[in-house]
């Protein structure tokens, strides 16, 4: 059978490599050489002119440091440091024994913390960063090199395979996600928590070293700050990866505990994020508008009778089945509160029509502030909240209804497992909502990708006053409220709302980031998520003397949680 590599350019973008073991040879000739019939390790070539320090965090990797060594000295760097910690077997002697500086910890340091520590004691030119317990060929390790020498800040390893396939684990959504939501979607899910990858001396000196405590805290810096980089090779380290206690759930778990880290540094480079650029990002900022008057509620009671079931149509711009759904509402005994714009002719044309009352909104708005305005005139115990630009037919519309009506569910959504599919063929919304579920500290994952923000879905009235102020307006911070106060979420029925997730995607982008900076705010900056026994300490106390400090990013998790300020809206009804 032919195997085929995926191999990248300095430029993220793809090659095909037939025959890895050709290419490799081809760009640094064989791994061995001969003299006087003795077979050494041949070293490689590199740019001398430049100083290359190898850091390598260790812990009870005996059986493997000395062969990590082996190929690490074949790139004749000017100093490996191995940071042994934690270790109760023979690893500091081998590695001091081939040549490595070692700095000692009797005790554990936690993840990533190594990386950090030999970086802050060494100055280079060039780090390259790999790991104690998987022997990676020198040839392998050279491409990172090369890329720092030829002018790249940031040089990672390619595990893009995790995008191709499906069941891949969280943290491969949130490297994707984070990449997607900075701008950077050419990346994928690539992210320096691979090895090994290389920095180099201006890359670390922006981002400071001290980040790489969190390697994806340090991979959203990085990118954050301009830096270049680049996926030069891909490595296979995924598969041949130790199993360790901590990957493995207990008892009780619905995370492991290296899960649980892993996903506590996406938050807490998304805490980072939104503390740099705001809640939103450079996604559409979210406004908080004024309650409707009691005034105005008043004149729609006096065009609308009270009905069991409330359908909140939300109408856009560009609705192609208007006038369908129109013809079904029309059928079904529910009170009906179209909202939309006055830029809407064509819309309220319809409308007029089917004589239909509706909201009438002086300007164009987000979506979702449609669906406030309509849950807070609804009077119907059920409301059903929809998207004019989708299609369904009565069927659908009463799963939704009765499983709130009489299946006794608080909160009744659009089931989009069927949209479970590989990374790169799924949407980013989709992709999104699996992080915010999992990011609950009372999170169901039998919800997964379904959540408030893909339309259609259904609620108890009850609900809004149990989740507000600003319910509808801010909805993936509702969602997250949901689901912390218990309320029984079902999926009903799967809806398709592609198209929706891709016009509105900006927006609902906002919404979900929303939810992620509510639990920031109340939670702190990796909300309930555990740092896996990191000993920060260690770094913070060595950043107490750095004197230039400026770079680093060190939240305030007592920071209050601030409100947005309310605006009027001037909303008229039509009847």
């Amino acid at each position: 059978m032919e195997v085929f590599y995926l191999m990248r350019n300095h430029h993220v973008t793809y090659r095909v490599i037939k025959d890895k073991e050709t290419y490799l040879k081809k760009m640094n000739a064989s791994r061995h050489s001969t003299q006087n019939g003795v077979s050494y390790l041949k070293t490689l070539l590199r740019n001398k002119n430049n100083t290359l320090h190898v850091i390598i965090p260790a812990m009870n990797e005996a059986d493997t440091i000395s062969g990590v060594l082996d190929e690490v000295n074949r790139l004749d760097p000017d100093k490996v440091i191995v940071v042994v910690n934690g270790s109760t077997d023979q690893t500091a002697r081998i590695a001091r024994n081939k040549g490595a500086s070692v700095i000692y910890y009797s005790e554990p340091l936690g993840n990533d913390l190594g990386r950090a520590i030999g970086a802050m004691d060494s100055d280079a030119d060039i780090y390259l960063f790999t790991d104690a317990d998987i022997v990676i060929k020198a040839e392998d390790l050279l491409p990172f090199v090369h890329d720092i020498e030829n002018g790249t800040d940031v040089s990672i390893n390619s595990v893009d395979n995790v995008t191709k396939v499906k069941g891949a684990d969280m943290i491969s959504f949130a490297r994707y996600y984070l990449n997607f939501i900075q701008q950077k979607p050419e990346l994928r899910a690539e992210n320096i928590l691979t090895i090994p990858h290389a920095f180099s001396k201006k890359g670390l000196d922006i981002i400071h070293k001290a980040t790489l405590t969190n390697p994806m805290l340090a991979n959203a810096v990085a990118a954050d700050k301009g830096l270049n980089i680049s996926v030069p090779h891909s490595i296979d380290v995924l598969s041949i990866n130790k199993i360790r206690p901590n990957h493995l759930l207990k008892e009780g778990e619905v995370m492991s505990g290296a899960m649980q880290r892993m996903h506590g540094d996406m938050v807490e480079a998304l805490d980072y994020l939104t503390s740099t650029h705001g809640a939103s990002l450079h996604y559409p900022p979210l406004t908080n508008y004024q309650a409707i008057s009691d005034r105005l509620r008043l004149n729609w009671q006096a065009v609308s009778k009270v009905k069991s079931t409330t359908i909140v149509l939300a109408i856009p711009e560009q609705s192609n089945v208007l006038n369908d759904l129109c013809i079904l509402c029309k059928s079904l005994d529910a009170e009906i509160i179209p909202v939309l714009s006055k830029t809407n002719s064509r819309a309220m044309s319809i409308l007029q029509g089917y004589n239909l009352p509706y909201i009438l909104l002086h300007e164009e708005k987000a979506l979702y502030t449609y669906f406030d305005i309509g849950g807070q005139l609804a009077q119907g115990d059920v409301i059903f909240f929809h998207s004019a630009d989708i299609l369904l037919n009565e069927a659908q519309i009463n799963t939704f209804i009765h499983d709130v009506a009489h299946n006794n569910y608080d909160i009744s959504l659009n089931n989009q497992l069927a949209e479970v599919k590989e990374i790169e063929n799924m949407n980013i919304i989709h992709i999104g909502n699996r992080l915010l579920t999992a990011s609950i500290r009372s999170h169901n994952y039998d919800l997964d990708i379904s959540s408030l923000l893909v339309p259609p879905f259904a609620l108890k009235r009850t609900v809004l006053a149990k989740l507000s102020p600003i319910t509808m307006q801010h909805l993936g911070r509702a969602y997250v409220k949901s689901l912390e106060q218990g309320l029984k979420v079902s999926k009903a029925t799967f809806i398709d709302s592609s198209t929706f997730l891709r016009t509105y995607e900006s927006q609902i982008l906002s919404h979900q980031l929303d939810g992620i900076y509510y639990l920031l705010k109340k939670y702190g900056p990796r909300a309930c998520f555990t740092d896996g026994y990191r000993l920060r300490k260690i770094i913070h106390n060595d950043v107490n003397v750095i004197k230039n400090t400026d770079q680093l990013y060190f939240n305030d998790i007592n920071e209050s949680f601030s409100m947005l300020s309310e605006l009027p809206l001037e909303v008229l009804i039509v009847s």
